[in-house]
């Protein structure tokens, strides 16, 4: 981890940018996982919301079923 350096870049991912003994240029580089995770796009509603991505669950009935018996 000697040298480089860590910056978030216009799209508010990380860059890596490597020291000059490595690349004389100092090209920032990418975890190409993030930019699969961009490119596949959301899964769901954004987080803090308010919604979910599921339907609310049913309520429990309020009966027991017929094969449950009374102790």
């Amino acid at each position: 981890h000697r040298g480089w350096a860590v910056r978030i870049g216009g799209d508010r991912h990380p860059e890596f940018v490597p020291p000059p003994w490595i690349d004389p240029g100092q090209q920032p580089r990418r975890n190409t996982y993030h930019r699969l995770i961009d490119a596949l796009g959301s899964h769901g509603p954004p987080l803090g919301s308010g919604e979910t991505a599921w339907p609310p669950r049913p309520d429990p009935p309020t009966d027991p079923p017929d094969h449950v018996r009374a102790a």
